[in-house]
């Protein structure tokens, strides 16, 4: 054994990057296709001056017969920057999330500014 020589195994880059791939793509997972099922994505994209109508949308129902009466929602409420006890155009509406008659932090401001603790008046009119 006095007289033997080691021998070194080397890898070719190619050939490492070739079992690396091959290791991956065996052990890897990958969606199943579910060419059968429900897809809740669109199925039509306007493409060009061409478009499709979606039955599935809706944007519109029918307007409300003449005279009847509309539902209001207490929780819309308004500044009244003039103090008039009405909204008028340019005041801002927020949804009252508490119903506590003050702008909270968190409230949805639906149109227009406002600070923070602003007092909120309600409207009995279906106006904003």
């Amino acid at each position: 054994m006095a007289g033997r020589r080691r021998e070194t195994m080397t890898l070719k880059p190619s050939l490492l990057l070739a079992l690396l791939a091959v290791t991956f793509f065996a052990t890897a997972r990958f969606p199943v296709a579910n060419a059968f099922g429900w897809n809740p994505g669109p199925t039509k994209v306007p493409m060009g001056e061409s478009l499709s109508p979606d039955p599935k949308l809706k944007f519109v129902d029918a307007a409300p017969a003449i005279g009847k009466a509309l539902n209001v929602d207490s929780h819309f409420k308004f500044v009244d920057t003039n103090s008039n006890n009405n909204w008028d155009p340019g005041e801002s509406v927020i949804y009252d999330l508490n119903n506590n008659g003050f702008y909270d932090p968190g409230e949805v401001l639906v149109a227009g500014t406002a600070l923070v603790g602003s007092t909120l008046k309600s409207t009995s009119s279906s106006k904003l």
